[in-house]
C-alpha cells in the first residue's frame, strides 16, 4: 500500500517506536526458536535425551497455545501500550531465569514464563504497530513488524548459535535477556500511552469464528505449521546426525534460513501484489523441500538451496496469514483475533514437536522431513474451500 498523498507522515519518536517493537519482535522470535539451534548443547549439559529438550519447545508451545486467548481476553481490560511494557519486562526477567537455570526442571520453568510473555505479546505487537503510525502507513508498520521476525532467523539464531557456542547456551539466553532490558528501557520514553477500549469478552469470541475467511486461515495455520515444525524442531539433530554436518556448516545453513526468511519478508508486497492466491504457493513452498531434504542430505549445495526455499515460503506464509487477520478484524477484536492465531501458530508448533519426538523415538530423524512435507501437502484441500477472497 503506497502512502497517500497528503497525508500527515510519521514523526521521528513514531518511526523510532516503531523500530523498537521491530527489534522487540526480532528478541522475542530469537528466544523462540533459540533452543533448536542450540538442541543438542542443551542436551548434553543437562544429560537428558533429544527428545527431553524438544519436550521444553513443545511445552512452550502448548502454554502459548491455551493462555493466548484467556490471557488476551483479559489484557483488553487495559491500555493497550501499558500492557505491552509489562509484557517485555516479564520477558527479560524470565531469560535471565533461563540463563541461571541448573537442572532441567527450572529450564522448563523459565521458559514457560517467556511463553507467557509470548502468548501476550504476539498478540498485540502488530496491532500495536499499525495504532503507532498515521492510516496512510499501517500496512508499512505491519511489515516492518514481520520483518522483525525475519531479522530473529537472519541474525537473531544465528548469532545466538554463535553465542551459544562461545559462551555456552546459557550465555545466549543472558545476552537475550540484556537485549530485551534495552528495548524496555527504549520503549518506556518512545511508546505513547493508549486509551482504554472497550473490553473484548469471552462471549464474543463465537462471533470472531463466523468469519469464513478467519476460520479458513486458522484451519490452514494448523496443518501447516505443525508439518513445518514436525521437522524443524530438529534440524539441528538432522543436520549433525543425518546429513553429518560440522558445526561451522551447521550455523552456515542457520544463516543462509535467516538471509532466505529476510528476502521472504521484504519479497512478500511483491509477491503479495502478482499473486492472486499465494497461501497455497506458501504452502507448497514449504512441503516440497521438506519431502526432498533426507535424499539431500549428502550434498550441502542442496541443503542450503532447500533450507532457503523453505524459509521463504515459511515468512511468506505467516506475513500473509497475520496480515488477513488484521485486515479482518478491527478495535480489541484485531488483538483477540491475532491472540487466536498465535494460539493454534504455537498449536502447530506444539503437535508438529510432538510428533516429531515420536519420529525420532520409534523411527529415525530423517523420517520428521517426510512427515512434516506430507502434512503440509495435506492443508491444500482446504484451499479448495471458499474462503479468503482472492487478490485483485
Amino acid at each position: 500500500m503506497n502512502p497517500l498523498p497528503h497525508a500527515s507522515p510519521p514523526t521521528l519518536r513514531q518511526w523510532a517506536a516503531l523500530l523498537a517493537l521491530t527489534l522487540a519482535a526480532a528478541v522475542f522470535n530469537t528466544s523462540e526458536f533459540l533452543p533448536t539451534a542450540l538442541l543438542t548443547s542443551i542436551q548434553q549439559d543437562m544429560g537428558c535425551t533429544e527428545s527431553s529438550v524438544g519436550m521444553v519447545i513443545s511445552a512452550y508451545a502448548w502454554v502459548v497455545t491455551l493462555l493466548s486467548l484467556p490471557l488476551m481476553v483479559l489484557a483488553s481490560r487495559f491500555s493497550m501500550s501499558r500492557t505491552m511494557l509489562w509484557v517485555i519486562a516479564l520477558f527479560c526477567a524470565m531469560q535471565a531465569c533461563t540463563g541461571l537455570s541448573q537442572n532441567y526442571w527450572s529450564l522448563l520453568a523459565s521458559r514457560l514464563g517467556v511463553a507467557c510473555a509470548h502468548a501476550l505479546f504476539w498478540s498485540m505487537a502488530s496491532p500495536l504497530a499499525v495504532r503507532q503510525m498515521p492510516p496512510s502507513h499501517q500496512a508499512i508498520a505491519l511489515g516492518t513488524i514481520s520483518v522483525g521476525s525475519s531479522v530473529a532467523m537472519v541474525a537473531g539464531i544465528p548469532l545466538g548459535r554463535t553465542a551459544g557456542l562461545l559462551l555456552g547456551w546459557r550465555g545466549a539466553f543472558l545476552c537475550l535477556g540484556a537485549l530485551s532490558g534495552a528495548t524496555l528501557a527504549a520503549l518506556l520514553f518512545l511508546l505513547p500511552p493508549s486509551p482504554r477500549e472497550k473490553p473484548f469478552t469471552f462471549q464474543e469470541v463465537p462471533g470472531l469464528l463466523k468469519e469464513r475467511s478467519l476460520r479458513q486461515i486458522y484451519l490452514v495455520t494448523i496443518l501447516a505449521i505443525t508439518g513445518y515444525f514436525c521437522a524443524m524442531s530438529y534440524q539441528d539433530a538432522f543436520l549433525a546426525k543425518v546429513a553429518r554436518l560440522d558445526e561451522t556448516a551447521i550455523t552456515g545453513l542457520f544463516f543462509i534460513q535467516g538471509t532466505a526468511s529476510m528476502a521472504g519478508g521484504l519479497l512478500f508486497p511483491f509477491c503479495a501484489a502478482r499473486f492472486r492466491h499465494l497461501l497455497p504457493l506458501t504452502v507448497l513452498g514449504m512441503g516440497i523441500p521438506l519431502l526432498l531434504l533426507p535424499s539431500a542430505a549428502p550434498f550441502l549445495l542442496l541443503l542450503a538451496l532447500l533450507y532457503a526455499i523453505l524459509s521463504m515460503a515459511n515468512t511468506a506464509f505467516n506475513v500473509d496469514c497475520q496480515s488477513e487477520v488484521v485486515k479482518s478484524t478491527r478495535g480489541n477484536a484485531s488483538t483477540v483475533a491475532m491472540a487466536i492465531f498465535s494460539g493454534l501458530f504455537n498449536l502447530g508448533i506444539a503437535m508438529g514437536t510432538l510428533a516429531g519426538a515420536g519420529i525420532c523415538s520409534s523411527l529415525n530423524l530423517a523420517g520428521t522431513a517426510i512427515a512434516g512435507g506430507l502434512l503440509l501437502l495435506a492443508a491444500l484441500p482446504l484451499f479448495l474451500v471458499k474462503g479468503t477472497p482472492p487478490r485483485p
